[in-house]
């Protein structure tokens, strides 16, 4: 879950979907079962099946960072932003060199790794749809950090 907290995500277990104050399971359920079955069927599926390394994990998230922010800094900041993403991405070219992949092995790597970059974008946005619902809904209340992190992710 966005707050740190388990669910269980097996049919037969109401662990994490229990009853809350604020919150009913049905609509804890309603808007978040969807958004984790399309966290684990569009980025955890994907990374297990290209067995996704640490180091890459390290390089998803860092592309996942800087393309995430790109939109908040100057122009100057941005061209930065843009040759580090470069130079990242031609640092992991060479780390799969170092280990004797075939170029065809490597684009296929790096291609599916700058993929997942655009579905935990998509998966990232629904999320914060979500959160934008229950809050024009006043379905709960969301704690002040999170409305604060909403309003900077649109």
């Amino acid at each position: 879950m966005s707050n740190g907290m388990y669910v269980s995500m097996s049919e037969t277990s109401e662990v994490g979907w229990e009853n809350e104050k604020e919150i009913t399971s049905e609509i804890k359920k309603m808007i978040y079962m969807p958004l984790m079955h399309r966290v684990i069927n569009e980025i955890i599926k994907p990374m297990k099946e290209i067995n996704l390394t640490s180091l890459e994990y390290c390089v998803l998230k860092a592309l996942i960072s800087w393309k995430g922010s790109i939109h908040l800094v100057s122009p100057n900041c941005k061209e930065i932003l843009k040759r580090e993403m470069d130079v990242l991405l031609a640092s992991l070219h060479h780390h799969y060199i170092k280990q004797q992949m075939n170029e065809n092995t490597i684009a296929e790597r790096m291609g599916n790794l700058i993929l997942l970059v655009s579905n935990v974008f998509c998966v990232s946005l629904e999320c914060i749809e979500n959160h934008h619902k229950v809050e024009f809904f006043d379905l709960w209340q969301l704690d002040s950090l999170l409305i604060k992190l909403l309003k900077v992710g649109m």
